[in-house]
């Protein structure tokens, strides 16, 4: 579990730490801004995950199909209020704009981490609704480190020629 946290913490925290190494201080901060804003909308999405957890765990212990058809029925609730989430967070760029003067480069990352968001809740619903829920916890935690490698190949070639762009685009290709 420790590992597949730690990989976690490099996908999710590593486009600021490798934008911050590399780039000036104005590119990390609208980067980081915006990051810190979607990671302030993906935070309902925990204690929604945990609370369709238990019913999935015990679908899949009836049986596999069972296991599959509520994870199923679930994962469309939790789809709904991801996208749904991933709308009203595009939206608020207007206001982000607008009152609070973020720059028009941010725009780019809020249609990114927008999309990422949508990436995030179907990875839950596979990850941890069907194969933790199912007890395949050790092919989720490999699909974590896997997903740390890939981030760290990926900000390795895209941050240095898309900056901020590239983190986000980084992120999504681990996600994915």
């Amino acid at each position: 579990i420790f590992s597949a946290t730690l990989s976690s913490v490099i996908v999710t925290n590593g486009g600021t730490l490798w934008l911050g190494a590399f780039f000036p201080s104005s590119v990390v901060g609208v980067y980081a801004s915006v990051e810190r804003l979607v990671k302030a909308v993906t935070s309902i999405f925990v204690p929604l995950g945990q609370a369709i957890y238990p019913i999935n765990s015990r679908a899949f212990a009836e049986g596999i199909s069972n296991g599959l058809r509520s994870a199923i029925r679930t994962g469309i609730f939790f789809g709904i209020i991801g996208v749904a989430a991933a709308i009203a967070f595009l939206a608020s760029y207007s206001l982000f704009r607008n009152y609070f003067g973020y720059p028009p480069e941010s725009h780019i990352y809020f249609l990114l981490f927008a999309f990422w968001i949508i990436v995030g809740v179907v990875n839950n619903i596979l990850g941890a609704q069907i194969l933790t829920a199912g007890g395949h916890s050790h092919v989720y935690a490999k699909c974590f480190h896997a997903a740390a490698i890939v981030f760290i190949f990926s900000a390795y070639f895209l941050i240095g020629a898309y900056a901020g762009k590239g983190a986000v685009y980084s992120l999504l290709i681990a996600e994915v």
